[in-house]
């Protein structure tokens, strides 16, 4: 390989300074798997530029341009159509009958698979007086979904039927049907710092899922803050299945069951919204009495993991894994263990699992523990279909590199 072409070489520091500029202009916030990803896009970003990573770095606070790439780059543009399907059916069965027309927005619409997936629930259900508006802080994912063009290996949760109905076969893939063109529109927009992109009033339904994982806590409230004003009492905000409100002091929302999935709702503006508190997953009847939860970080490390045959189902271990992120997210390391545990359990070889439980025990300092994990985590990768996301949108060679990397600083640390 030639010098020029050379990977640049990216230093924890260098990490830290991007990180940094990320968090001020677009309210990314600094945890592990950002972390992971920065330093690989860091990289490629100083190759493409010709520069040192030092010099691209100084250049990028008054660069736009330069800054709005590492962003593209950054930010996770993977998803799929109908994507926590549940969700779609509580649209369409308990909140399109009584919405008024108006504004629905899709927040961090990546490269369009919400915003046309809510199009068509919205033609299935008879409501053409309703407009969507798709946003994203990515330019090139923006481009994506409003070309409206993807190959069949991105349509995943779209049923043939559907892709019949609504998309036009073309070469190498499907392209939007006219139809669903005309209720989506799209715009460039920072929800970290951006005002609204509506007026207060004209949106009651908003989609923001899987987005709030890059923000700080701060950057959080002051989103649902804005997000609560423009929507009025009664407006409805859709989060991602492993999202939460729970451990935020106070929110303009509370939480509601409709259908069989979880919203959140503007409170009236006469009563204060519900206090924060940490909502625990239901737990499934058993034969045996159950083993009080331990009190102590060396109790949730010895905590072996659950074994009742009745709880072995990979269906519910969606509330343990939300639990313990909800814990992590408050610095609750023991608390986060002993509910990744269980979820490990229920699904074992899960590499979204393992690699939560190896960061919660690594944040509890058994460094042993986690890097079993780790290693549990890259091994459940390289088993899984590499054609496919494991994690959130990052691929399976990205979250490869991740996990190396780790492991090999947790083998230096150890010398």
């Amino acid at each position: 390989m030639r010098a020029k072409d050379a990977a640049p070489v990216v230093t924890d520091h260098d990490v830290d300074r991007a990180a940094t500029l990320l968090s001020a202009r677009a309210g990314f916030r600094h945890d592990p798997l950002l972390v992971g990803r920065l330093a690989r896009c860091l990289q490629d970003a100083a190759l493409e530029s010709g520069q040192a990573v030092g010099a691209y770095l100084a250049a990028l606070p008054d660069d736009a341009h330069a800054l709005q790439r590492l962003v593209d780059r950054v930010t996770i543009q993977e998803s799929q159509f109908f994507r926590d399907e549940g969700q779609f059916a509580t649209l369409a069965q308990e909140v399109l009958p009584a919405l008024p027309a108006g504004l629905i927005w899709s927040a961090g619409c990546a490269n369009g698979q919400e915003a046309w997936s809510l199009a068509i629930t919205l033609l299935e259900s008879g409501r053409t007086d309703c407009t969507i508006l798709a946003t994203d802080i990515s330019t090139a994912a923006l481009r994506r979904a409003e070309e409206g063009r993807y190959p069949a290996r991105e349509l995943r949760g779209l049923s043939p039927a559907r892709r019949d109905r609504w998309f036009v076969a073309g070469k190498g893939g499907f392209e939007v049907g006219p139809e669903a063109r005309r209720l989506v529109r799209f715009a460039h927009h920072n929800l970290a710092t951006g005002s609204l992109p509506f007026r207060s009033g004209q949106c009651r339904l908003v989609f923001c899922r899987n987005v709030m994982i890059y923000f700080s806590d701060d950057e959080i409230s002051s989103l649902l803050a804005r997000i609560g004003a423009g929507l009025d009492p009664g407006g409805l905000l859709f989060l991602g299945y492993s999202e939460s409100l729970s451990w935020l002091r106070s929110t303009p929302f509370e939480r509601i069951l409709l259908g069989g999935s979880f919203v959140y709702r503007v409170t009236a503006a006469d009563r204060p919204p519900p206090a924060s508190r940490r909502t625990a997953p239901s737990t499934p009847r058993r034969t045996a009495r159950a083993k009080p939860a331990p009190a102590t970080a060396a109790a949730a490390l010895a905590d072996p993991v659950l074994a009742d045959p009745v709880l072995a189902d990979p269906g519910r271990a969606g509330p343990f894994l939300l639990e313990g992120q909800e814990a992590l997210a408050t610095g609750d390391a023991a608390h986060a263990v002993r509910a990744f545990r269980k979820a490990a359990y229920l699904r074992p070889g899960d590499a979204t699992v393992s690699l939560h439980l190896a960061f919660a025990l690594d944040a509890l300092g058994d460094t042993d523990a986690a890097r079993r994990w780790f290693r549990l985590a890259q091994d459940a990768i390289v088993a899984s279909d590499t054609a496919h996301p494991v994690l959130e949108g990052w691929s399976a060679d990205e979250l490869t590199r991740l996990l190396e990397r780790k492991l090999s600083t947790q083998r230096e640390d150890q010398r």
